[in-house]
């Protein structure tokens, strides 16, 4: 399941709520990615820095 809807927008009641959803949607094994770009923090998470790695692999 993936998202790049502003998730970032909704209220932190619904996002709780919407975040819950995805476990008794996703088969066992699969996963829910968002793709909201939204910095939480001046350190990369551990995602960025797999996306970093795999860009400059890429080049």
């Amino acid at each position: 399941m993936l998202s790049t809807t502003a998730l970032h927008w909704l209220p932190a009641e619904r996002l709780v709520a919407l975040y819950h959803q995805p476990g008794r949607l996703v088969r066992p094994g699969g996963m829910f990615l968002n793709g909201d770009n939204i910095p939480f923090s001046h350190r990369p998470s551990p995602f960025q820095r797999l996306a970093e790695q795999a860009r400059r692999a890429a080049v």
